[in-house]
């Protein structure tokens, strides 16, 4: 029989000889005070390996566990390599498809493990992102390989989802006014975009589709935004900690709108309304800027809204060079494909901060000397 050692602040228990790992745990902060961790400590390296194992998984427990709430960082990683092809780096953009597959397949195994989130009214955001995600997959991988297959196969799949969501998001808006209310009024406009490329192989039905899910988008989202807008002026919308990166939001139905415009209807009115919108999004991407880069320079907790910095710009990285395409213009063609950049700090920003945020479980676990 093994003997009872006592932690202080703990029952006694009986562990063979050792005080067990899982109310060390619990109670991690007292091993150093209870004389087990340090000289003369009762554990083992294998004690203090299942420790570290269970505080980085205590870490992990803080965030919502794999599925669609995770559905920013495969939007963000797929439009990062849809745009490493048109910058013509396709070994670059292989990679980021690569990492953009595996992340989908965690999304799906973890939702099958978890059943996480529900699907209700609360939380469309959560899983408008998850079908945008592999809406833009599917872009990347036609963008990559040439094979519009890949595309028509992720709007199929991805673009009714859009439309669920879009449509139960409006029935209610909880809670104080913030910008990812507009999450699931955007993702109509990603389908609209995925709709027009399709229309290019498989005919008119794509093209009606996607002016529909334009429509749909433009005049709902737009006016959610400026009422956020709106509140966030004066002070009512929460920018605090890692929620300052959903400042970036509203640049996705901008560059988005762009880019389904330029493909569906192509021509002088098209690029007008690209010129303002791109206007617009400059004083939009200053504001998001002031509002996220101070919370990043802290190095703020992690969770899944630090990906809401990178999708949205890429969109209008895109949506520029749309614009570019359709009317020759080589000096935007160059601004829109400087964008990436930007969007590839943030992606790299994000990654960063997960691994660093995944160290500091690491770092919270008693260490044997």
């Amino acid at each position: 029989m093994g003997k009872q050692v006592g932690v202080k602040g703990c029952p006694k228990v009986r562990h063979f000889g050792r005080p067990c790992p899982s109310l060390l745990v619990a109670s991690g902060e007292l091993l150093e005070d209870s004389g087990l961790a340090g000289p003369g400590s009762p554990l083992d390296d294998s004690d203090l390996k299942g420790i570290t194992i269970a505080r980085v998984t205590d870490k992990f427990r803080e965030l919502p566990p794999p599925g669609p709430a995770w559905g920013g960082s495969l939007m963000g990683t797929s439009i990062v390599a849809r745009l490493l092809v048109e910058e013509g780096l396709p070994v670059a953009s292989g990679v980021f498809v690569a990492i953009s597959c595996v992340i989908l397949v965690v999304l799906v195994a973890g939702f099958w493990r978890y059943r996480h989130p529900s699907f209700e009214q609360a939380t469309m955001a959560e899983w408008s992102m998850f079908f945008i995600g592999i809406l833009a997959l599917g872009a990347a991988l036609s963008g990559l390989t040439g094979n519009g297959m890949f595309r028509l196969v992720a709007f199929w799949i991805g673009a009714p989802p859009t439309v669920i969501t879009w449509a139960i998001q409006l029935t209610r808006f909880d809670g104080p006014p913030k910008f990812t209310w507009g999450l699931p009024l955007v993702g109509p406009m990603i389908s609209a975009s995925v709709a027009g490329f399709c229309a290019r192989e498989y005919g008119q039905l794509y093209h009606v589709l996607g002016t529909a899910m334009f429509l749909m988008s433009l005049f709902t989202a737009v006016p959610i935004f400026i009422r956020v807008y709106w509140a966030a002026w004066h002070g009512e919308v929460d920018l605090k900690g890692p929620k300052s990166a959903t400042a970036w939001v509203p640049l996705g139905v901008i560059g988005q709108s762009t880019t389904a415009l330029q493909v569906l209807y192509p021509g002088k009115f098209s690029v007008y309304y690209g010129y303002v919108a791109l206007i617009i999004a400059i004083p939009l991407a200053l504001y998001a800027m002031v509002t996220f880069y101070p919370n990043v320079a802290r190095w703020v907790d992690y969770s899944p809204a630090w990906w809401s910095c990178t999708f949205p710009p890429g969109t209008v990285s895109m949506g520029g060079h749309q614009v570019a395409l359709v009317n020759g213009s080589e000096w935007l063609d160059v601004v829109a494909l400087s964008i990436p950049v930007l969007l590839i700090v943030h992606w790299a920003l994000c990654s960063s901060r997960f691994v660093t945020w995944a160290l500091e479980g690491r770092k919270a676990s008693p260490k044997k000397t």
